[in-house]
């Protein structure tokens, strides 16, 4: 047993406790590499293999289970603050004060992260849920929305124009289009 494994088992990290003393031994001693040996493709002990939904359902309400266990302080220690108690609240990070500013994203990172979102679609609620608190920020900081009003009139910027767009419904939800959207949409707002 070396030096980390023991330490490991003897200290074990708040979420070890979702497995049991023999089952943390276990993955301390068979499953984990070392802090400087390579754990990157078939040296992985997970290599090629997957989880069972029964693995990642078991995992899921255990991780649920440990976190609601916490204290408040442990909860913070363990993801920090949510919201204006977060300490980069508020705070700016355009320009030079972003961390990727004046770099670029190279093409085979631009191609990662097009296959990690292609086929995504956010569900019908997700989209409400962004809607509406997209509406109660901008309620909530006319500031900000005179601000952006100055910044597109000195850039000449105007907002996308509703002229010639008619309402249409297809008995369920209404849209505005200058177009027919598709069969089964008849002019109108009311539904």
């Amino acid at each position: 047993m070396k030096e980390w494994q023991k330490e490991l088992i003897e200290n074990p990290p708040p979420l070890s406790n979702i497995y049991t003393h023999d089952e943390w031994t276990d993955i301390v001693l068979n499953e984990l590499l070392g802090p400087h040996e390579s754990c990157k493709g078939e040296a992985n002990a997970f290599y090629g293999l997957h989880h069972t939904d029964e693995s990642k359902e078991a995992i899921s309400k255990g991780i649920k289970k440990w976190i609601a266990s916490l204290s408040d302080e442990e909860r913070i220690a363990a993801f920090g603050r949510k919201g204006k108690q977060n300490g980069m609240a508020g705070r700016k990070r355009s320009g030079k004060l972003n961390p990727m500013f004046g770099k670029r994203q190279t093409e085979e990172t631009k191609e990662l992260i097009s296959k990690a979102n292609t086929g995504k679609r956010r569900t019908k609620e997700t989209k409400e849920k962004l809607s509406k608190s997209h509406v109660l920020w901008w309620e909530s900081n006319p500031e900000a929305r005179k601000n952006r009003s100055e910044e597109y009139k000195r850039r000449g910027i105007k907002p996308p124009s509703v002229k010639g767009l008619l309402w249409w419904n297809n008995g369920k939800s209404v849209k505005r289009s200058k177009d027919c959207p598709g069969e089964g949409w008849v002019r109108g707002r009311r539904l």
